[in-house]
């Protein structure tokens, strides 16, 4: 009876999906729509096949409104702020923020029956774990969460996707052996001590490890303790009460870890004039380092590889990656939220256009929809069999062929969630996103900052202060390692310094768990 009941449930949402993505649009609109797109200059996004089956289907044009990286949260808060909304934008979440607006009246309020009317939206908003927080005390919610996984979750908590990218072919020559999936921290430190005595490249100025100051914080530091990052830096401890990470004695632990290779030559000496990219080129390009850090997504994978084949190497042989541990084998991370950014409208926006907005996004959500995304037109890019696996029809990937693709992967869900199957993507490049995800996590021993939505949703004006301190991490602990002196002298000096702004807002949380 059960089954039978969980088949009429799944019938019923692929029905929903249907009916709401057949509905016959007569009155043609123009939707504005702005999110951060990856930019070639001279593009035109409405021109190829995947836009104009969505221009067709909806009977819509969209206006895009592209923004890059860099501008995305100062333009799309003028936007707010300005009352020039676009009728949909992609926004970079915060939660305060969004408190503020919300109280403001700047955004729009999404109609009381919007999660019956699009089940498929409404099931993957509760798979980005938000679902009962962002309502107001009426059930009211002015935004939708743009989840990171939702069909292809690999593992239930997730963990940073960051990795070593490094050179396989060098490790098995000064190592004698395969190259791990994961070391240690001392094994990470003798192997790049075995690196720099060898120098396989063969050239003057040879740096095992070389990452850009956010890589090499994010990937070293934050490996070392899961309580060191904004929105984990305040947890609640086994005693009941909430502490600041970054006074912890493992964030020191992790920073002796890191300065002790910065000063032994293991790290490039100035890492902190390196610009995003450029530690990337010095191993693939340069060939004068032998590992950086980057995301370990399976379109990273890719990028390297092919970097790797520019480069006249063999990428089977070249090319490899993995994730450090403690020196007792249990991997640290905070807690990836599976949300990024989320839909918010123009709080002018009438019923008939944000009604589109939505079937849209259904369709964007469905598998059909994300088929066409990410696969490009069925019969003409891939078939799909009656198992539901793909054949494609040619070597190319859907964003080679359909520069629109650039827009609609990330308008309703970020392109994580299809990469851990995506079928034109290297098989190697898709089994390795996932399986360095469940690795991970088999690795997890209390050692999860986990999301403490309770602290992370918690407004004040001790927290908007604390956010100031929080926003310069990374760039304090990179100071941290290469200041001159005594390591713990400096940390302690500057945890002291700190202490004005932090003390404020634990002892507000301490308050509210105690009521």
């Amino acid at each position: 009876m059960k089954k039978l009941l969980s088949l009429a449930l799944v019938m019923i949402m692929l029905l929903s999906f249907a009916v709401s993505a057949s509905a016959e649009y007569d009155k043609h609109l123009t939707i504005s729509w702005t999110e951060v797109i990856e930019q070639d200059e001279g593009n035109d996004y409405t021109q190829d096949a995947i836009y104009k089956t969505f221009a067709d289907k909806f009977n819509v044009d969209f206006d895009i409104r592209p923004l890059t990286w860099g501008n995305w949260t100062t333009n799309v808060n003028l936007y707010i702020n300005g009352l020039n909304l676009p009728d949909a934008t992609n926004w970079f979440f915060n939660y305060t923020d969004y408190a503020n607006y919300v109280e403001q009246e700047v955004l729009y309020k999404l109609p009381s029956d919007w999660q019956e009317r699009w089940p498929g939206a409404a099931e993957v908003y509760r798979k980005t774990g938000l679902a009962g927080v962002l309502e107001d005390e009426n059930g009211d919610i002015y935004c939708l969460p743009v989840p990171v996984y939702f069909n292809n979750k690999p593992v239930e908590k997730m963990p940073t996707h960051l990795q070593i990218y490094a050179r396989k072919d060098w490790i098995e020559q000064v190592t004698g052996e395969p190259v791990h999936t994961h070391y240690t921290f001392s094994e990470l430190a003798d192997l790049c001590r075995k690196l720099k005595a060898a120098n396989p490249a063969g050239v003057e100025n040879f740096y095992p490890f070389t990452s850009y100051t956010n890589m090499l914080i994010q990937g070293l530091v934050y490996s070392g303790y899961e309580h060191v990052s904004s929105n984990y830096d305040i947890y609640l401890g086994s005693d009941g009460q909430y502490h600041w990470g970054p006074g912890d004695e493992q964030t020191y632990n992790a920073l002796k870890f890191v300065q002790d290779m910065w000063k032994e030559g293991l790290i490039a000496p100035e890492f902190y004039t390196l610009n995003q990219g450029e530690d990337e080129d010095l191993m693939t390009i340069a060939h004068s380092s032998a590992m950086f850090y980057a995301g370990g997504l399976a379109a990273n994978y890719i990028l390297f590889t092919n970097e790797q084949l520019s480069s006249g190497l063999n990428p089977d042989e070249s090319l490899c990656s993995f994730f450090v541990t403690d020196d007792e084998g249990v991997y640290h991370s905070a807690e990836a939220t599976n949300y990024f950014g989320a839909l918010i409208f123009n709080p002018d926006l009438d019923d008939e256009k944000f009604e589109r907005i939505m079937d849209i996004v259904e369709y964007a959500l469905s598998v059909e929809g994300q088929d066409l995304i990410f696969l490009g037109v069925e019969g003409t890019d891939f078939t799909k069999n009656e198992d539901g696996t793909y054949n494609m029809l040619h070597e190319y990937t859907t964003s080679d062929l359909y520069v629109s693709n650039r827009f609609f992967c990330t308008l309703a869900a970020r392109a994580d969630d299809f990469s851990i199957i995506n079928p034109s993507f290297l098989a190697k490049a898709t089994a390795k996103q996932k399986e360095q995800y469940v690795e991970k996590s088999s690795l997890i021993k209390d050692s999860l900052g986990e999301l403490d939505f309770n602290y992370i949703f918690h407004t004040s004006d001790a927290k908007t202060r604390l956010g100031s301190i929080q926003a310069a991490y990374v760039d304090d602990y990179a100071n941290l390692i290469t200041k001159e002196g005594d390591l713990r002298a400096n940390w302690e000096a500057w945890c002291a310094d700190k202490m004005g702004m932090v003390q404020p807002v634990l002892d507000e949380m301490n308050a509210l768990i105690a009521k």
